[in-house]
């Protein structure tokens, strides 16, 4: 049984941010908006072979679409 207190993943906090583009769509009212963020975090042991850079660049797309008073988001993450 593996370790309840081991971390699989790192934490990361992001470092800085900006948004590159919100835009709102007037037919369908979806709320589309790209950031590109900086993060920041602990590689985990085994990344310590691969990197030693823990610094990573991230575009997180995001949409908003409301359906029925509900807002249904999408968000799709690409590291740079």
């Amino acid at each position: 049984m593996a370790n309840a207190n081991a971390s699989f993943a790192p934490c990361f906090c992001a470092a800085a941010y900006d948004v590159l583009n919100r835009s709102v769509d007037s037919a369908t009212g979806q709320l589309s908006s790209t950031r590109l963020m900086l993060k920041r975090g602990t590689l985990p042991r085994w990344g310590k072979h691969v990197s030693v850079n823990c610094d990573a660049g991230v575009r997180k797309l995001a949409f908003v679409v409301l359906i029925l008073h509900r807002a249904l988001c999408t968000s799709f993450v690409t590291i740079i």
